[in-house]
């Protein structure tokens, strides 16, 4: 018996598609298909640029992609929202707060949307 079977009422849920649309949203930063979400300011600080956006890229690929299969799901939730949160801190810190706020709220947003589907 696959899991569809043993769970069919809550495999399609709106809140599992929910969580699978952020989700994705941070899966495409991540890769650069669009400009959002990372966690680069927070790698710059102990690696230098080019190493800092690889990683950074990676490490919330990775993430992403454990909250879409529903891997080690609370965890990886908790992880990307320290890292985002914290790199967004750090670079609101860096820059002034009017540079980076904008870009900062989102992000909060965003992660406290996933977190709410995570519940």
């Amino acid at each position: 018996m696959n899991y569809a079977q043993k769970r069919p009422a809550t495999f399609f849920s709106p809140q599992t598609i929910i969580r699978v649309v952020i989700a994705s949203y941070f899966l495409a930063s991540s890769v650069g298909l669009i400009s959002g979400a990372n966690a680069q300011a927070l790698m710059t600080v102990f690696m230098p640029n080019d190493l800092g956006a690889l990683s950074s890229g990676i490490l919330t690929f990775a993430l992403a992609a454990c909250i879409i299969t529903g891997v080690y799901l609370r965890t990886a939730v908790l992880l990307l929202a320290l890292t985002l949160f914290w790199s967004g801190y750090i670079s609101v810190l860096a820059d002034g707060l009017a540079a980076h706020i904008d870009y900062f709220w989102r992000d909060l947003a965003l992660v406290s949307a996933l977190m709410l589907t995570n519940l």
